[in-house]
């Protein structure tokens, strides 16, 4: 799989967070207990079950509870699976779902080498192969939603719906001198008005949404 410009700059994300040396082995082993203990707590109660893959050569925790449709569930930077607490119980009942934390989060671990765009699209990849016995819904926040929005532009076949939240772009972010204009006014002048304004920028159907969450 060719490496785009826009797949290198999603793999910039990850390293970031994933990474930096690691610590001795005694340390490890101490706070991996505790953080295990932590995460049990956490799950207690909830639906899931928890294993371990390796899609990609990628030592991965994978969530899994429920029945029907497939949905994958990917968190956002410096979270695991868990972030996905508050949703859990509701998405159990009706889907397959399936939350894995992303590589070097949570209880996953990294890859020998490099932690780039292409390896973590073959994860994904592999990891829905692994898990999913038809196409999934997909859902990604932050740069668990760009790592999505990447997957789905060069594998649209592979996934029955594509959801994301808060999510980061594939480009740089270049916003018109409208969008700064806009903003400065309304943090020197809060209004409704001049929040309305700004938030045209934020939003691509602002009436669409009060309609369904109504005015605040």
């Amino acid at each position: 799989m060719g490496r785009s410009p826009d797949a290198a700059r999603t793999g910039r994300f990850l390293p970031s967070v994933a990474l930096s040396a690691r610590p001795q082995e005694a340390t490890m082993s101490s706070t991996h207990d505790v953080g295990q203990r932590s995460r049990e707590q956490m799950l207690a109660g909830i639906p899931v079950s928890e294993r371990r893959l390796r899609p990609a050569g990628v030592p991965t925790a994978v969530l899994e509870g429920g029945d029907g449709p497939p949905m994958v569930l990917l968190h956002g930077p410096g979270e695991f699976a868990a972030a996905w607490l508050p949703v859990l119980g509701h998405l159990v009942r009706t889907h397959r779902v399936i939350a894995p934390d992303l590589p070097g989060h949570g209880a996953s671990g990294t890859p020998d080498g490099p932690l780039g765009a292409d390896l973590v699209l073959r994860w994904l990849d592999e990891l829905i192969g692994h898990t999913c016995p038809s196409p999934p819904v997909l859902v990604g926040r932050v740069v668990g939603g760009a790592i999505g929005a990447r997957f789905a532009i060069e594998h649209p076949d592979r996934l029955a719906r594509l959801a994301l939240v808060d999510t980061l772009g594939l480009s740089p972010f270049e916003p018109a001198p409208r969008f700064g204009l806009a903003m400065h006014r309304f943090l020197a002048h809060p209004s409704a008005g001049t929040y309305d304004r700004f938030m045209d920028f934020c939003t691509y159907d602002l009436d669409r949404i009060r309609e369904q969450l109504g005015q605040r």
